[in-house]
């Protein structure tokens, strides 16, 4: 799996580098680092004259590439390929991902406030919702521990769990020791009401009531059949336990489950939107960028 790294000397970029180095196959898998350093015209050098400005920039370019190699597994280090853009660092990446065929793209959710990097038009948020490839982010106060089993939950769409395409899954090289879990959220029989409300109309429904909700109970037992079914088909970390089916709102229900039991990665799917569809809030792969506490895996549907 070739993996493309953006990095710029931040603590957020040496993160995303030590993280994604977990998932490395150490002696095959290819690494591009990718850097958009700023442009020195308007720095005042105290009156460097043009040579003297491309030397510092120079300087200033490997000093970047050097800290991001050292986060990356000492074996790792001889596949490494350092891409120096031009362009914004969003439009960059994608760009190098698309022109280097990458199979990921990872950057460090930079911020100074918690979730500050998820504002519209960071660089975080412009790659994850631009690129046609996966796309891992690391929170910058996660730091890669290899001593420590990862724990992963996966999150899909319980109407289609293949929206969070398996192959890549499988292609990815989970790290010893990974505890992967899998959950998908069926929507509440009456929709977000409340529970006193729910019964009120349960009571006045009588019999039709009864029958819709035995509709609903073989439709929820259906899907966590398919869920269970396709959890079998995941890389053998994901069979640590069953595959839960819980019922509720899915952002909620995710976000609940994420922030109480301490996981270290979410991997979530998203679909394909429009220009117009990105600037929209309110989906459950932007709740869980949005509130998720670790790193997030986005996998956009390919279809």
């Amino acid at each position: 799996m070739k993996i493309l790294i953006g990095v710029d000397g931040s603590t957020g970029a040496s993160a995303a580098a030590a993280f994604a180095g977990r998932f490395l196959d150490d002696e095959t898998d290819p690494v591009l680092l990718y850097y958009s350093p700023p442009s020195l015209a308007s720095v005042d050098l105290g009156g460097a004259d043009e040579i003297t400005r491309q030397r510092v920039q120079s300087s200033l370019v490997e000093t970047v590439f050097d800290r991001a190699k050292e986060q990356l597994p000492p074996s790792a280090r001889q596949n490494v390929v350092t891409l120096v853009g031009i362009e914004k660092a969003g439009v960059g990446l994608i760009e190098a991902a698309a022109e280097h065929q990458a199979d990921l793209i990872v950057v460090g959710a930079h911020s100074s406030q918690k979730f500050e990097w998820l504002k519209l038009g960071g660089v975080s948020r412009y790659v994850a919702q631009s690129s046609h490839v996966p796309v891992l982010i690391v929170r910058p106060d996660q730091r890669s521990d290899p001593t420590r089993p990862m724990r992963v939950l996966i999150t899909c769409d319980r109407r289609s769990p293949a929206s969070c395409p398996k192959p890549f899954l499988e292609r990815l090289a989970w790290p010893p020791g990974t505890h992967g879990e899998v959950m998908s959220v069926f929507e509440s029989y009456l929709g977000e009401i409340p529970e006193w409300l729910r019964e009120n109309l349960a009571r006045e429904s009588g019999a039709s009531s009864a029958a819709n909700y035995d509709m609903f109970a073989r439709e929820k037992h259906e899907a966590q059949d398919q869920l269970n079914a396709w959890c079998r088909s995941l890389p053998a970390a994901f069979h640590c336990q069953p595959a839960e089916l819980v019922e509720g709102h899915a952002a909620d229900k995710i976000c609940e489950k994420l922030k109480s039991g301490g996981y270290d990665l979410a991997v979530v799917g998203a679909h394909h939107h429009n220009s117009l569809a990105r600037l929209l809030l309110g989906s459950t792969s932007d709740a869980v960028l949005n509130h998720a506490p670790c790193s997030v895996l986005v996998i956009r549907d390919p279809r």
